[in-house]
């Protein structure tokens, strides 16, 4: 049978950019929110406290506990990896799958919307359809995706981490969780939609080992946040850590009675939406808690920032 010999959890965007850049981006978002809504909040009061120099300095050590979590799983020398992440209407256009499992053999990763730098992926289409005939033979309506328009893997939940952690040279298997879309998946069923992929890596006659990779997260209200279903006292900018650490705290604990415990309106009120991918990777590999993990809060990269890497 196929196992899970290592995976591996981080933020995006923001995160795989240097702390010169931030407030750059960040005027970019405010934008972009103006056109969508007319307005712009004013920017959030604990930008005073931080500063280019301090935040270098917290970066640096955060990237490297990045680098030291990335090394729990390449070290574990996998054959193919599992690349769970949301797409924000970059691969899907008019439709939006709850859960979607590419099965081409090949993609083209095209990093984020800032540039156009392709790198040819191959895809094991195999065991991309292994785990498509499980997850609906229980229960779940997921979505086959045989092919991505010019053959580009736009989402920058899956082509950011490959990229940047110099994950290129894998396999891999596209898995795309809904987040911010609402309505989206409860919680409770992203960690079953884990369980049923590790169930059908149990069931494979090959030996062969697996990498997972959850890409999300953790709390930012951006401009593409889901503002229309979102009522509360959050605003552009905002970065819910308390919520957050409770989360690590039950990630290191391996508690998946809390976990359970939360519903969408709980991602939606905290600024979490994106948690979900992280959820499918705890329900694969049964909420071991990792060997390794760091969380910082960054307003002028907006939002809180993990990464966790566990050793299987």
């Amino acid at each position: 049978m196929a196992s899970i010999v290592g995976a591996l959890a981080t933020s995006h965007a923001f995160a795989f950019l240097d702390p010169e850049h931030w407030d750059a981006r960040r005027q970019r978002m405010r934008a972009s929110y103006e056109r969508r809504y007319g307005v712009v909040p004013d920017e959030r009061p604990e930008l005073a406290a931080e500063d280019v120099t301090s935040n270098r300095e917290r970066f640096a050590s955060w990237r490297a506990a990045l680098g030291e979590a990335r090394d729990c799983m390449t070290e574990a020398r996998p054959d193919v990896l599992l690349v769970v992440g949301d797409d924000q209407n970059e691969v899907f256009s008019g439709v939006q799958p709850q859960f979607a499992v590419y099965t081409g053999q090949r993609c083209v990763s095209a990093s984020d919307r800032d540039k156009d730098s392709p790198y040819e992926l191959g895809c094991d289409a195999s065991l991309a359809r292994a785990l498509l005939d499980r997850s609906v033979r229980d229960g779940f309506d997921t979505a086959q995706v045989e092919h991505f328009e010019h053959e580009l893997l736009k989402s920058h939940a899956h082509a950011q981490p490959l990229e940047h952690l110099d994950l290129l040279g894998y396999a891999c298997v596209p898995v795309f969780v809904n987040a911010i879309h609402v309505p989206a998946p409860e919680p409770g069923r992203c960690i079953d939609f884990g369980r049923t992929l590790g169930r059908a890596l149990a069931d494979l006659p090959d030996d062969l080992r697996v990498g997972v990779v959850a890409s999300g997260g953790m709390s930012h209200f951006t401009a593409g946040y889901p503002w229309p279903a979102y009522d509360g006292p959050h605003t552009l900018g905002s970065v819910d850590g308390d919520f957050d650490r409770r989360v690590v705290t039950a990630l290191q604990a391996g508690d998946e009675d809390f976990f359970r415990s939360l519903t969408a309106d709980d991602l939606l009120k905290h600024g979490d939406p994106e948690m979900r991918a992280l959820l499918v990777l705890l329900g694969l590999i049964d909420f071991v808690p990792p060997s390794t993990h760091a969380y910082d809060v960054f307003y002028q990269a907006v939002m809180g920032m993990l990464a966790a890497g566990w050793k299987l």
